[in-house]
């Protein structure tokens, strides 16, 4: 595939945004004739000029760039070429039109029995003279009238094609807008006639914000996912080592473990000083799902906390010239992190401190105009699901728990569906000494999806069963989820053989990331340095036992669970952590990487190393309940999904989905999704990584 471009930049000061465009060449198959030989090619040369850029504001249209003697270029030999600049209104633009010459102008070389041609003309119109303006219209599948792709989308204002997504207008920021023109292989030389004709390229239109020069500060939601759990410690009051603890002491351990689901606060960045440094004020406070395995005794700050004390905080930052980011923690401590390259995205993860290898935090730049989220997005969570018996004798101590990570992708359309991959560890009376676990994989269809319409600030909630808060980012490129905004989900709320009613809680943390399936990423495209920000935990059985033969309750059979996935054991021995550091990709496929890894006792140990990595897609899909190989090109029943994948030599030990353009990524184990892994559901990741400047 060739890739050609025409580009005009969308250079925005803070008051006057400035629109360009970006005009690339990606790949149209064109078949032969049954009855003449057909030769295909491309072209040595494919011109254009425009005259006239507009976007529609909702009510009319607004030109950004307007030159009556037209701006060409040549898509082939001079791809980098700028039609011109303009101005135009921070905002969302569901609409663009472009005035062009009617004739584009091809030339090539000699193409089997056919002549070379030189500046051979192409009408986009067939009714219009050849130097006459033509229009053509782009809209998104919620304008009105919307684009589409059958066979009236004609271009006209009546019938326009499908743009993938408004057009974003920040304030501070920079958009590329891109007229894709489709032209591999468009050229067919017919050696019956020696004719040389010019197939019609297909067009498509997409924007994206890329990187401000500068970080201005601004409001951002913030949302984070916490795993609380205390050392144990010897009478002299020394840390008790892991490696005497006895199942009593595993018992405390899972009991004593809380979790805290945080969402909604909103921090304002200030703009930093020459040195880099800021302040981060909380001006909306964080609320909270919070809740303890084994809540006896009682637990006062168990359920959903309205008010995390974090109102009015006001925390110091620095940022460095690569965009690290350091940001005090309330309660003393440090969270390390970055900012995306578009300052739309930013993550950390608790270094030091009380929180140290407990918190995993992320957050996306607030909204000033509604994004628009539709297509197709790619999913990487992490989940815990408490169940307490609560009739008739209330248990405060847990009967099971379920932790999950889950990958998958989500298809924002009406009538959309989803898949996710997860791999699980239930663990069935966590709190007893004679408690036992489960591990597996699984796959679970979702048949329909609800629409997703953010405000205009980037919030979307759903109050029903367990609740949902959704920040994305402006650009709708990446979203943040938390699921668990009510303390219970009514709707998973049962009655066991015993006659035990049993109440769940469900606390969700996933990240979200558009994909552009017409996209194929290269080495290349996430080539770059980036930071990382992750949480993990895994587990062990100390004495083993066989799925089937019970007890114990953990190695029943579970019908859901992927044939030779299940694990099961009683001696549950759980670990968690969290990990921060850096990365590079090179173009050449090699990956090095320094990662401090610090786990929920507070021991730290540093990972150094180097691998190789490809970038291909990968088919996430199932087939009569089947899953589909990975590798899987057609994917019928899923989707294929970007990926960066990491391998040492015998096995790939890391993948990341890919979003924004390669500039962020989300991570995740594979061993844990494949059933046949030994690790399958014995460990789980969730974890994010942005590209440095």
């Amino acid at each position: 595939m060739k890739n050609h471009s025409l580009t005009d930049y969308l250079r925005r000061t803070r008051l006057h945004p400035i629109l360009s465009l970006l005009v690339l060449a990606g790949a149209l198959l064109v078949g032969s004739s049954a009855f003449t030989a057909i030769t295909n090619a491309d072209p040595t040369s494919l011109q254009v000029r425009l005259f006239k850029t507009e976007l529609h504001n909702g009510s009319a249209w607004v030109t950004v760039f307007d030159n009556s003697a037209g701006v060409a270029v040549d898509l082939v030999t001079n791809p980098g070429a700028a039609f011109g600049t303009g101005t135009i209104a921070v905002g969302t633009y569901n609409k663009i039109r472009f005035t062009l010459e009617n004739t584009l102008l091809y030339s090539s070389g000699v193409i089997s029995t056919c002549s070379a041609a030189t500046n051979a003309s192409f009408p986009i119109d067939n009714a219009a003279a050849p130097t006459a303006p033509v229009t053509l219209t782009f809209a998104t599948a919620s304008a009105t009238p919307p684009g589409g792709t059958s066979w009236y989308s004609n271009g006209s204002d009546a019938n326009p094609l499908l743009m993938t997504g408004a057009v974003q207008v920040e304030s501070g920021m920079t958009t590329n807008v891109n007229l894709q023109l489709n032209t591999q292989n468009t050229l067919a030389c017919d050696s019956g006639s020696n004719t040389l004709t010019l197939n019609s390229p297909t067009m498509n239109v997409a924007s994206r914000v890329v990187a401000a020069t500068a970080f201005a500060g601004g409001d951002y939601w913030v949302t984070h996912f916490n795993i609380q759990r205390s050392p144990l410690r010897n009478p002299d009051g020394t840390v008790k080592k892991p490696s005497t603890y006895t199942e009593t002491d595993w018992a405390t351990v899972r009991g004593q473990t809380g979790y805290h689901l945080g969402w909604g606060a909103r921090a304002t960045f200030s703009p930093p000083d020459a040195s880099g440094n800021g302040t981060a004020t909380i001006v909306t406070d964080m609320t909270e799902h919070r809740h303890r395995v084994d809540q006896t005794g009682g637990c006062a700050d168990c359920g959903i906390i309205v008010s995390s004390g974090l109102l009015g905080a006001v925390l110091t930052y620095t940022l460095s010239a690569s965009n690290e980011l350091t940001i005090t923690v309330p309660g003393g401590g440090t969270a390390r992190g970055a900012f995306s390259r578009d300052y739309n995205t930013l993550i950390a993860a608790d270094t030091d401190g009380a929180d140290a290898g407990q918190d995993l935090v992320m957050g996306v730049k607030v909204s000033t105009t509604a994004p628009t989220m539709s297509g197709l997005y790619a999913w990487n969570g992490y989940s815990m699901d408490l169940d307490y018996i609560t009739a008739p004798t209330p248990n405060p101590a847990a009967a099971s728990t379920h932790v999950s990570a889950d990958l998958g992708w989500i298809n924002l359309i009406t009538g959309g569906d989803g898949l996710g991959y997860n791999g699980y560890l239930e663990v069935s009376d966590p709190s007893l000494t004679t408690a036992s676990g489960h591990t597996a994989t699984r796959s679970e269809a979702m048949a329909t999806v609800p629409a997703i319409v953010p405000a205009a600030n980037g919030i979307y909630t759903d109050s029903t069963n367990e609740g949902l808060w959704l920040a994305v980012s402006p650009t709708a490129e990446v979203a943040f989820v938390a699921s668990g905004t009510n303390d219970t989900d009514p709707s998973r709320t049962f009655t066991d053989g015993a006659g035990n009613t049993h109440t769940r809680h469900n606390l969700g943390y996933t990240l979200a990331l558009k994909q552009d399936p017409a996209r194929t990423y290269t080495a290349t495209d996430v080539a770059g340095t980036y930071i990382l920000a992750a949480r993990w935990d895994d587990v062990g059985f100390g004495t083993p036992g066989i799925i089937g033969t019970t007890p114990p309750d953990g190695c029943r059979t579970f019908p859901d669970d992927i044939s030779g996935s299940a694990a099961c054991g009683t001696g549950v021995h759980p670990r968690a952590g969290s990990n921060y550091g850096r990365f590079t990709l090179s173009a050449a496929g090699t990956v090095t990487y320094d990662i401090t890894e610090t786990n929920d006792l507070g021991v730290v140990s540093s990972m150094t190393g180097s691998a190789t990595f490809t970038v291909r897609k990968e088919c996430i899909g199932l087939s009569s309940g089947v899953r589909l190989a990975l590798t899987d090109v057609t994917c019928s029943g899923g989707r294929r999904l970007d990926m960066v994948v990491l391998n040492d030599g015998v096995k790939d030990f890391v993948k990341f989905l890919i979003g924004d353009n390669g500039d962020v990524l989300t991570f995740f184990d594979p061993q844990s999704v494949d059933p046949t892994s030994p690790s399958a559901g014995k460990s789980r990741s969730l974890g994010n990584a942005v590209r440095l400047k």
